[in-house]
């Protein structure tokens, strides 16, 4: 399968608030792709909003 970024930092949020063992802010979503050096805080809020009007 190739996928293209967007699509999978999409699908990693969405692992990452399937597993997790609570509710996750976006702070904390934000600073595991930050962290990681993924991607920058304004791509994972852009995603998570597109995610949350899906």
């Amino acid at each position: 399968m190739n996928y293209n970024s967007d699509t999978l930092y999409k699908l990693m949020i969405l692992y990452m608030l399937k597993s997790a063992a609570e509710p996750l802010t976006l702070l904390q979503i934000s600073t595991f792709f930050v962290e990681k050096e993924y991607t920058d805080f304004l791509k994972i809020q852009g995603h998570v909003k597109a995610l949350e009007d899906q």
